[in-house]
């Protein structure tokens, strides 16, 4: 597993734009590849990005919606049950909370 990066990343503008996820994983900025939420249960989430794969997210550039993820019948599927706080979704939780 990847150590988590909290804060500010020397390296790194704030309102730096990176082309792909594969350049945020090179930064230290969002580490997994695929998943939106880059976090554990007990520690926290670090990072959250949004890929459109869920209809609810919202990006308005200043602010965003994030719905978290589970749920679906596939990655980028349908809606088919409610998301839990387990895993990614209980770090952000427990950032939020923080």
């Amino acid at each position: 597993m990847s150590e988590l990066v909290f804060g500010q990343i020397s390296e790194v503008k704030v309102g730096q734009v990176f082309d792909s996820r594969a350049d945020l994983a090179e930064a230290g900025v969002h580490r997994p590849t695929m998943a939106g939420i880059w976090g554990r249960e007990k520690e926290g989430a670090c990072s959250i990005v949004l890929s459109g794969g869920y209809e609810d997210d919202i990006d308005k550039l200043d602010y965003i919606y994030y719905t978290g993820h589970g749920g679906q019948n596939a990655p980028g599927g349908k809606q088919i049950s409610n998301q839990e706080f387990v895993r990614g979704n209980k770090g952000l939780q427990l950032s939020c909370d923080y």
